[in-house]
């Protein structure tokens, strides 16, 4: 396939000069649009014009303008770059002049000094196709894009570039300051002061993230209340990496407003989101669970388990969801936020039933009911077996049961199966992963295949050593009538 600097040169051999400029024009545009996927190219109808540009790459509200320059007389170019200084553009050179000619025209240096982005078809492919590409390949592209400065003009450079961003970036995550320092000077060369600034707060927070420490930071730190968000929402939209180390990194502070916020800023639906959450299950917390059965929803492919955000409705507050095969959760920070959401008319399930599901779990309470009359059995141990709750329920043939308390490492939760719902019942917030498995596996006849591989999903492996399953047993047949009856087993 030919290079986009062969593409450009044959249309700027088509002898039709109307033809000539549109095949350009496309051509261009199509390498801009590759170049960074979440800018719209506007193409407009002028051609090598002094002043109009060529295409605008717009970002909603944000525009760039970009003109088509010749680069056969290099002297002519640097006195053109110098005279948009105003606009602030993307000039994009239709050949790719030799290394020697643009530094001898100090095509780098009268670019920088107007914050015009000098670029060739060369650079422009190299970035956008690297055989090897880094994490922050994509940021980069983005940013030179938005408000690159400089020329980026042979393969080299732009191979350069890249590499020392991404090394940058390396060094912040583990606090090296010689490495980080070289990366905000890089930064402050190659953009201009509005993303210059942006990347500084990026590289920062990835610093933060890495565990250094602020003070310690070899740029200015910015210490708004806002950076830390609105970084996340950067990285999370052009950080490309799986690696669920630099995630837990970047997310130790992560609470549930700040993944609504992230939400509402349309990065929830990227992968990067689910490795966010991911990687920070031992710090996410909430205080309640509400678990719809969707079994009937799934009967051809179940889904792949996934986190994503529902937003508010009207009176409906929102929440984190979390969907898999037969189920969907949907976790808030307190129990009223997830009272719009209730009808309290589930159906409750048989003791035998209900022992099947919780063949694994530690249940301190459970609530079953007989006709009009209630029965709370407890136990002092913290943990009800399967072999009391059988023997004492034999005698009840018909008992259905609305409530059980279980244990989890970081916190008893009560599951009502009335409301589907369950709610965290400790003074701190019990952690979201716990909140789910502990509803779900109750509320939901998973298979033994599904209910194995949301255990897996939702596992803790470095759950912090203060998580014990060692507060007291919590009788929430708090409504006991003269009906009710109790059960208690000491040991």
């Amino acid at each position: 396939m030919n290079s986009l600097e062969q593409r450009v040169e044959d249309a700027l051999l088509d002898r039709n000069p109307r033809e000539s400029e549109r095949r350009v024009k496309e051509i261009v545009a199509d390498a801009l649009a590759a170049f960074d996927a979440s800018a719209t190219v506007k193409i407009t109808s002028y051609f090598n014009h002094t002043f109009a540009p060529d295409m605008v790459l717009q970002w909603g509200q944000v525009e760039r303008p970009v003109f088509l320059r010749f680069t056969d007389n290099l002297p002519e170019l640097g006195a053109d770059i110098e005279l948009l200084d105003p606009k602030d553009p993307l000039v994009f050179g239709l050949s790719t002049p030799p290394v020697e000619a643009a530094q001898e025209n100090r095509l780098d240096e009268r670019s920088r000094d107007a914050d015009v982005f000098l670029t060739t078809p060369t650079a422009v492919e190299e970035l956008s196709s690297r055989p090897m590409p880094t994490a922050t390949d994509r940021m980069l592209r983005n940013s030179l894009a938005h408000g690159g400065r400089g020329a980026l003009v042979v393969k080299d450079d732009a191979d350069w570039l890249a590499d020392a961003l991404e090394t940058g970036f390396a060094a912040a995550s583990t606090g090296e300051v010689d490495g980080t320092r070289q990366a905000l000077a890089l930064i402050g060369d190659y953009f201009a002061e509005g993303q210059a600034r942006r990347l500084n707060r990026v590289v920062q927070a990835v610093w933060e993230g890495g565990g250094a420490r602020t003070d310690q930071f070899p740029g200015e730190p910015d210490l708004a209340a806002e950076v830390s968000d609105l970084s996340l929402v950067y990285l999370l939209q052009y950080m490309d990496t799986t690696d669920l180390v630099f995630w837990r990194g970047i997310g130790r502070a992560l609470n549930l407003d700040q993944l609504v916020a992230l939400a509402q800023a349309e990065v929830a639906e990227q992968d990067s989101f689910q490795h966010l959450v991911n990687a920070n299950l031992d710090v996410l917390r909430a205080r309640a669970c509400m678990v719809l059965d969707m079994s009937l929803y799934d009967t051809s492919e179940p889904p792949a388990l996934r986190w994503s955000v529902d937003l508010p409705v009207r009176e409906t507050p929102p929440s984190l969801t979390l969907r898999g095969p037969a189920f969907q959760a949907f976790v808030t920070r307190v129990k009223k936020d997830l009272e719009p959401r209730i009808h309290p008319d589930g159906p409750t399930i048989p003791v035998p039933e209900f022992v099947e599901r919780t063949s694994s779990a530690h249940v301190a309470t459970l609530n079953a009911s007989v006709g009009g009359s209630h029965i709370t059995l407890s136990d002092d141990s913290g943990s009800t077996q399967r072999d009391f709750v059988q023997a004492v329920t034999s005698s009840l043939p018909n008992a259905q049961v609305d409530k059980a308390t279980v244990a989890t490492p970081s916190g008893r939760v009560t599951v009502n199966y009335l409301e589907r719902s369950g709610t965290g019942v400790t003074r701190s917030d019990t952690l979201v992963a716990d909140l789910i498995l502990a509803t779900a596996g109750l509320l939901v006849d998973f298979t033994v295949e599904q209910r194995d591989q949301l255990s897996t999903f939702l596992a803790i492996d470095n759950r912090p050593q203060s998580e014990r399953s060692d507060e007291p047993t919590l009788d929430f047949d708090e409504e006991r009538d003269g009906n009710s009856e109790q059960t208690d087993r000491s040991r």
